[in-house]
């Protein structure tokens, strides 16, 4: 049915209530309660011993979430009618609510990110947009279902970036190569990936990559996605990473050259092409 007044249709609230629900779901967020007390959701990121840790742009703790679909020009006022219902939730009779420490509101469009930086900081609540979801999603893979996930880990590399690895055992030339699948994920969000901090990132990966690749015997080969949520540097192209990575093949690691890179400030859904 037509949207009348500027109103969205109730079913596409709820349909976009489902899809961030199984983005959480995959992100391994646990559900304490659904649309209870006020809020649209409430979730606990990862445990720490899960393979996929918290994402870096989520806040710490239980996490109140509200879903916005549609046009995001409210988006200032549900950031502060999240941040007022945290506020009340100190005083909660539930433990359950008083134990909410900070909120995210979820919205289907694009959002500047200075508006993004003024939610933050004047009301403590995180935005996820458009692209932010699309970098998540990247995460996570195409199918949003835990049966889909491979034997795959995420590691920390630095306080912006994450690792999402699996290995594999294969054949090149009837020999048994080992072989890393690893995407890289860069979340700073102010700040472009340069190949300058590319370079630490890689060096940093190279060495625990070679600390869990002791003690195999056979040749190790590593294959490398980029993702960068707040794009890429002029300095950062395909041949210019394509030289860090030949020349950081170094110990039991040997790069496979031809990195797949991507930034989500622009055309977000390149990696899905």
């Amino acid at each position: 049915m037509t949207a009348r007044g500027g109103e969205e249709p109730a079913a596409k609230g709820r349909q976009f209530d489902e899809s961030v629900l199984s983005l959480l779901d995959a992100l391994r967020y646990k559900v304490i309660f659904r649309h209870r007390q006020g809020f649209d959701l409430v979730a606990d990121p990862p445990l720490s011993s899960d393979k996929m840790i918290r994402p870096l742009l989520a806040p710490e703790g239980r996490t109140a979430f509200e879903f916005k679909a549609g046009k995001a020009a409210t988006v200032e006022n549900v950031a502060k009618q999240l941040r007022e219902k945290l506020r009340r939730a100190k005083n909660n009779n539930s433990l359950a609510v008083r134990k909410i420490a900070s909120g995210v509101v979820v919205v289907e469009g694009y959002v500047a990110d200075s508006l993004k930086q003024k939610m933050a900081t004047s009301y403590m609540i995180q935005l996820w947009d458009f692209r932010t979801v699309l970098f998540l999603l990247a995460k996570v893979g195409f199918h949003l279902s835990l049966s889909s996930l491979r034997s795959f880990r995420e590691i920390m590399l630095d306080s912006s970036t994450t690792l999402v690895y699996e290995n594999q055992t294969s054949s090149i030339d009837s020999r048994e190569v080992m072989r890393f699948l690893c995407n890289i994920f860069y979340c700073n969000p102010s700040e472009s990936l340069t190949i300058e901090r590319a370079g630490a990132i890689v060096s940093i990966m190279t060495k625990k990559l070679n600390a869990i690749a002791r003690g195999i015997t056979i040749p190790t080969y590593a294959s490398i996605g980029l993702f960068s949520l707040s794009g890429l540097s002029d300095d950062l192209t395909d041949k210019s990473l394509k030289k860090l990575l030949e020349s950081s093949s170094v110990g039991k690691i040997i790069y496979d050259a031809n990195a797949r890179i991507y930034g989500f400030d622009t055309a977000p859904w390149a990696f899905l092409l």
